[in-house]
C-alpha cells in the first residue's frame, strides 16, 4: 500500500503544465471529472466488497481461497484508482487547474493538497467500502486477543489506515513541500533562487531523517515497553550485541499486526517497535530472536544503504527523463516535446521505472539484507557452539566470526514460522522484500552445517554495497558537474 500512495505521489508532482494556458481544461470539467472519478472507485470497491461478502456469508469454510480471489479484486481496484488518478491529473489538467485556473501556485501547501485529493479521498473510500469484509471475517474468527470487539468500528478501521499508510508517506512529503514552498516564496526574484532551493531541499531532508522515528512514534502511537523482565532482557540483549535503540515501543494495534520495526538512521532518535499482537504470541526467546533481527539491520547499515539506493534510484531517473527530454525536443519541436514529456513522466515514470527499478533491483537488494538480519536474529540468540549444550545461553558478542548454534537458528526459525501463521502468510509465498518463509528457514538451516555460506553469502551483500555507493557517488558527480538545477530536482522527486 505503501508504494501505490508514492506511486501516486510521483503521478501528481510529475505533471507539467502546458504552455499556453489557454489550452487547459476548464474548471467546471475538470471538477466534474473528479468527482466522476471518486464516486466511480467508490462504487467499484463497494461492488467487490459486497461480492466478497456474500461468498463468506455462504461458504465461509472456503474462505481462504475467497480471500485469494478478493485480493485479485483489490489489485484490480488499486490499477483502476491510480489508472483513474493518471487520467485526472493528465487528462483533466488538473494540477492546472488549481495552480493556475484557480491562482493557488504560491499558496503554501495548499495547491499541493488539493492536487493530492482526488487520490487520497478515493482511497479512504475504498478502506471503508472494504471494513464490511473485514468485520465479516472478525466477527467468524474466534481469537478475540487478536481481534478484540472495538476493533471492529468502521472509523477506527478508517484510522489505523490513514495512520499507517497516508500518514507515514504524507507526513514527510508535505513537510518538505512546505520548506520547498517557503523557500521559492522568500526567494522568488532572486538570482541565489537555484541555490536556496538546494540548500532548502538538502535541509528538508536531513530534517525529516533526524525527526521520521518521532513522527513514527506519534503515527503509530506506539508507548515504551513497560518495566518488566522482557524490557530487562532486551536491554540486556542490547548490550551483548552492541546495539542501543532510543528506547523500545510497544506498536499499539489492537492485535492486527503481527510485526516488528527499527526506525532510525541515526543514533538518536532511534527506536524499535514490538507490535502488541507479537508480543501477545511470541515467547519471550522469540522476542528476543526478532528484537536481534531489527538490530541486525542497524548492525549492518542497511538504513543508510537504502536511502542511498533511493537517492541513486532517483538521479537515475532524472538523467533518464532529462536525455529523454532533450532528445524528444531535436526531434520533435519544443511544443510537441512538452507534451508528450510531460506524458511521459506521469506514465511511464511511476508504472516502468517504479515496477523496473524497485521491484526487481530494490527488491533483490532488500531480500538479502532481510536475510543478513535474519543471520544476526540467529546469532542474537546462539551460544556460538555447534555443540550447543542442554544449558543453552547466548554468548557474550554476536561476532560474525563466531559460529551459529543450533539452538539459537531454531529459536529464529520458530519466530518466524509463527510471525507467518499468525499472519495468515503462506509459506511459499515469495513477497517483493522477503525470500519467502520456506526459502528463510531452509537457508538458516542449512548455516548450521554449512557455516561457510555465511561467509560467502556477506561477501555477495558487501558487493551490493560497493556498487550502490559507486553508482551514488557517479551518478551525484555527473549531476552537480552538469547543473545544480538538476541537484534539486533529484532532491525534489
Amino acid at each position: 500500500m505503501l508504494f501505490v500512495v508514492i506511486t501516486a505521489v510521483l503521478i501528481a508532482f510529475s505533471y507539467e503544465p502546458p504552455g499556453d494556458t489557454g489550452r487547459i481544461v476548464g474548471w467546471p470539467v475538470a471538477l466534474a471529472g473528479v468527482f466522476a472519478s471518486v464516486a466511480g472507485n467508490w462504487l467499484i470497491a463497494e461492488l467487490f466488497a459486497w461480492l466478497t461478502a456474500r461468498r463468506l456469508q455462504r461458504s465461509f469454510d472456503k474462505s481462504g481461497s475467497i480471500m485469494r480471489w478478493f485480493q485479485r479484486l483489490r489489485w484490480v481496484q488499486t490499477a483502476i484508482l491510480l489508472g483513474s488518478y493518471v487520467g485526472v491529473v493528465h487528462g483533466l489538467d488538473w494540477p492546472a487547474v488549481v495552480r493556475v485556473t484557480w491562482g493557488l501556485e504560491w499558496w503554501v501547501l495548499v495547491d499541493d493538497l488539493l492536487v493530492l485529493l482526488p487520490f487520497a479521498l478515493s482511497l479512504l473510500l475504498v478502506w471503508l467500502a472494504y471494513f464490511r469484509v473485514d468485520e465479516l471475517l472478525r466477527s467468524r474468527l474466534e481469537s478475540a486477543v487478536v481481534h478484540p470487539p472495538h476493533w471492529k468500528s468502521r472509523w477506527y478501521h478508517l484510522d489505523f489506515h490513514l495512520r499507517h499508510h497516508l500518514g507515514v508517506v504524507l507526513g514527510p512529503l508535505f513537510a518538505m513541500i512546505t520548506v520547498r514552498d517557503l523557500v521559492a516564496i522568500a526567494f522568488r526574484e532572486s538570482a541565489f533562487r537555484s541555490t536556496a532551493e538546494l540548500v532548502g531541499e538538502v535541509f528538508g531532508l536531513v530534517t525529516i531523517l533526524v525527526f521520521a522515528p518521532m513522527l513514527l512514534r506519534l503515527l503509530w502511537r506506539a508507548e515504551p515497553l513497560p518495566d518488566g523482565p522482557l524490557r530487562e532482557r532486551l536491554q540486556q540483549l542490547g548490550r551483548r550485541i552492541k546495539f542501543n535503540p532510543s528506547e523500545i515501543l510497544v506498536w499499539n494495534t489492537h492485535g492486527a499486526v503481527i510485526n516488528a520495526a527499527v526506525a532510525g538512521i541515526l543514533p538518536w532518535p532511534r527506536y524499535v517497535l514490538l507490535s502488541d499482537g507479537l508480543l501477545n504470541h511470541l515467547s519471550v526467546d522469540e522476542v528476543e530472536a526478532v528484537f536481534g533481527h531489527e538490530a541486525g539491520h542497524v548492525r549492518h547499515q542497511h538504513l543508510w544503504f537504502f536511502i542511498a539506493f533511493l537517492l541513486g534510484a532517483t538521479s537515475f531517473l532524472v538523467l533518464t527523463m532529462t536525455a529523454a527530454g532533450e532528445l524528444v525536443t531535436q526531434l520533435m519541436g519544443d511544443g510537441a516535446a512538452d507534451q508528450l514529456f510531460s506524458l511521459a513522466r506521469g506514465l511511464a515514470v511511476p508504472f516502468v521505472c517504479l515496477g523496473t527499478y524497485f521491484g526487481i533491483f530494490f527488491g533483490f537488494l532488500s531480500r538479502r539484507f532481510e536475510r543478513q538480519a535474519d543471520i544476526f536474529g540467529c546469532r542474537a540468540v546462539s551460544c556460538a557452539r555447534t555443540d550447543c549444550p542442554p544449558n543453552h545461553l547466548p554468548h557474550e558478542t554476536a561476532s560474525r566470526d563466531l559460529p551459529l548454534c543450533p539452538a539459537g537458528i531454531q529459536v529464529f526459525v520458530q519466530a518466524l514460522e509463527k510471525i507467518a501463521t499468525l499472519n495468515g502468510a503462506m509459506r511459499d509465498a515469495r513477497s517483493w522484500r522477503h525470500f519467502s518463509i520456506a526459502k528463510r528457514v531452509e537457508f538458516l538451516e542449512r548455516l548450521a552445517t554449512q557455516p561457510q555460506l555465511e561467509r560467502s553469502f556477506h561477501r555477495v551483500v558487501l558487493l551490493l554495497k560497493v556498487l550502490v555507493i559507486a553508482a551514488l557517488a557517479g551518478a551525484a558527480w555527473y549531476i552537480w558537474t552538469q547543473s545544480p538545477d538538476m541537484a534539486v530536482e533529484v532532491l525534489s522527486w
